[in-house]
């Protein structure tokens, strides 16, 4: 009998395989794996070619529940009594029996492929022979080290202050460029005293150009003197030789200042190298000053004491001086303007011996710590420093000097924003217990709430400030303000009237009511009526408690003219 296959419209038989096209086995290990199969549940058959030694593909058996939905460009294939493949839409001519099948394959499996014609399959491939499997190496594992935490949210902010001495060191070092020196030849000292002595003879010329009388009774008795000591030489010849002399050193002296006020007018930054602290030797008491010119400062620094002399110096007269003062005030105004404020400040500090505006010139520029430090070192103003601390974000700084200042709750206010609560409390507790011993309830009340987030312990407070009379309405008032709920309200008000309230203490409660009458009509209702009571209560003792019914019937013009009537007709029966 010969077997033919023919297309049909349908499949005869059930789907028993896959024909996978390529040449290679490892283009067939790829292509199974593309499709997600697995090894384990497919036999796989090689296919010849047309060609001696060739490769068509390969033909895929998997069980009937394993078959994948995509195969992609693969073609499927029905399986004939468990022994003959063929494709899909064909069938077996002429129809034969399973034992006829089976006799006329000899029991041997076979396929029947479109391209290829019969072929009688082989043993499935046993992969084992023809892949290698790598010699698999131990791999030694390092696990790394932590990342360091990154916070999802920023708790707390601030600057880490260097100690007070380092500050003022670091200031020292960095302020100002090194010195220089003024061409101008500066008196000698030699030539200071001669200015000092003569100065004290001439006495100035008055707007006549002549001298004074006084000035001029005591010159003749120096000249006398001068001329006995001399052998006797005329004392006009001695007097203009004296006048001569003075007058010249007076016009180097003066030289020397007018360039110094030239030089802060038109240089500000060279002539601060030069400056005269105002302070130094008594000036500021109106004495005279040496102003030496060769170079005052090594730097510009706020913090060391580095004034030095050189061989000559320039007497500052009173007019020099005062123009010497308000040239420096005008220089550290400009430093300002111009945001240099760490120059305006040595100004203030070295020149001036002024602490308190070179602090404040310092905290204007937003140098805090610095501003600080001088606050500390030379205003002994511990409460500036501490602002300045805080301002500049110094926190731990600014929380050692509240301590000394002995403010508590400033302390616990900066540990709270440092989100150290329980060292906040720990402040916090001391300022309530304060209050407590003093019997200022509502302050205390106020920190446990707002602060500690106490509720519970602000309101035993309040109450204990209620029933002690202690500032009692504010206290029972900020008790009932507590309260947010109007069902809860109301209730706190009906018990506290029941529990809490006197003869002597009812007047206190109605004012108190008055307040809380207009939080919700229930709380309305529930006021209203208590008051009406409390009226009812006091009114023979106390007529004129009868006013306080228009807290409670603001429209009730009616009722506002029955209480006027009524204190009138008390008032004439009181008279009779």
């Amino acid at each position: 009998m010969e077997l033919n296959i023919k297309p049909y419209y349908q499949n005869s038989y059930p789907i028993g395989g896959i024909w996978m096209r390529g040449h290679s086995i490892g283009e067939w290990l790829t292509n199974i794996e593309a499709i997600g199969l697995s090894l384990e549940r497919v036999k796989v058959y090689p296919l010849p070619g047309n060609e001696a030694n060739t490769t068509w593909g390969c033909l895929l058996e998997l069980p009937v529940d394993s078959f994948p939905k995509d195969i992609g460009p693969h073609v499927y294939c029905q399986l004939a009594d468990n022994l003959l493949f063929l494709p899909v839409n064909a069938n077996i001519h002429p129809t034969v029996s399973a034992l006829e099948l089976q006799t006329l394959l000899g029991n041997k499996r076979h396929c029947y492929h479109p391209t290829i014609g019969w072929v009688q399959l082989p043993e499935p491939l046993d992969f084992s022979e023809h892949l290698t499997i790598p010699i698999l190496q131990p791999i030694s594992l390092r696990q790394p080290a932590k990342s360091p935490y990154i916070p999802t949210q920023v708790k707390n902010f601030q600057v880490y202050q260097p100690p007070l001495e380092e500050v003022l060191e670091t200031m020292d070092d960095k302020l100002f460029p090194e010195k220089k020196t003024l061409e101008d030849k500066p008196l000698n000292l030699l030539e200071k005293v001669k200015l000092g002595l003569l100065r004290s003879l001439f006495a100035p010329k008055d707007d006549t150009g002549k001298y004074s009388s006084a000035a001029g009774g005591k010159r003749r008795k120096w000249l006398e003197n001068i001329s006995k000591l001399l052998g006797g030489k005329k004392m006009d010849a001695i007097a203009e030789r004296l006048q001569n002399h003075y007058e010249d050193l007076e016009q180097r002296n003066q030289k020397i200042m007018d360039k110094l006020l030239d030089m802060f007018k038109n240089n500000p930054d060279e002539a601060l190298k030069y400056a005269i602290p105002i302070d130094t030797d008594g000036t500021s008491r109106g004495g005279e000053q040496a102003a030496n010119l060769s170079k005052l400062w090594g730097n510009f620094s706020l913090f060391n004491n580095n004034v030095r002399f050189g061989d000559g110096a320039a007497t500052i007269g009173d007019s020099h001086l005062r123009s010497l003062i308000n040239q420096y005030h005008d220089t550290a105004t400009e430093l300002k303007k111009k945001k240099e404020y760490s120059k305006a400040a040595f100004v203030y500090l070295k020149l001036l011996k002024n602490p308190h505006m070179a602090a404040e010139s310092l905290a204007e520029g937003g140098l805090f710590g610095e501003a600080a430090a001088i606050y500390i070192k030379h205003c002994n103003n511990l409460q500036l420093a501490a602002t300045c601390y805080e301002r500049g974000h110094m926190t731990q700084q600014a929380i050692d000097v509240y301590k000394k200042l002995g403010q508590d709750e400033k302390v616990g206010d900066l540990y709270l924003g440092l989100n150290d609560k329980d060292s906040a409390y720990h402040y916090f507790d001391k300022v309530t217990t304060a209050y407590e011993n003093t019997h200022q309830y509502v302050k205390a009340a106020v920190i446990h709430k707002e602060k500690m987030q106490d509720i519970k312990k602000a309101q035993q407070l309040l109450l204990t400030g209620w029933r002690q009379g202690s500032d009692a309405s504010n206290c029972l008032h900020g008790y009932l303000n507590n309260i947010d709920n109007e069902a809860e309200l109301v209730q706190a008000i009906a018990n506290l009237y029941k529990d809490e309230t006197t003869t002597a203490n009812q007047v206190k409660f109605l004012g108190v009511l008055q307040k809380q009458y207009n939080r919700g009509s229930n709380a309305a209702e529930c006021t209203k009526n208590i008051a009406y009571e409390i009226i009812a209560q006091q009114v023979v003792a106390n007529p004129d408690i009868v006013s306080e019914l228009k807290h409670f019937n603001k429209t009730d013009k009616n009722l506002i003219k029955d209480v006027l009537k009524y204190k009138q007709v008390r008032r004439k029966r009181s008279i009779h």
